[in-house]
This record gives C-alpha cells, sequence and structure tokens, in this order.
C-alpha cells in the first residue's frame, strides 16, 4: 500500500477504466460516445456465447 501512496503522490500512476465485451453498447455505435463521456476510454470489442443469448 505504501508503495502505490509513493506513486500517487510522484504523480506517476495511471488507471485505465475499461469495458470488456460490447454488450453494453447494445448494439448502438454512438453508445461509444456516451461511454467516453463517463469515461471509459477501452472497450474490449469481443463476445462470448453467454451474451448470444438462445442459438
Amino acid at each position: 500500500m505504501e508503495q502505490i501512496r509513493q506513486t500517487v503522490a510522484a504523480g506517476d500512476l495511471a488507471v485505465v477504466l475499461h469495458s470488456q465485451a460490447s454488450a453494453p453498447l447494445g448494439g448502438q455505435v454512438e453508445m461509444v460516445d456516451t461511454y467516453a463521456r463517463l469515461g471509459v476510454r477501452v472497450i474490449q470489442l469481443t463476445y462470448n456465447y453467454a451474451e448470444l443469448g438462445p442459438v
């Protein structure tokens, strides 16, 4: 914990807020702008079979 405090104090800490999977976009590309305004900078556009629903 002390190392984290020292890193923050030195101004060397970066945090990446991301979303894994494209399901939160709801199939709407415009949602990328919405998430960007909320601070999301990385979205991993992947899928898994659970997101696909019944096949």
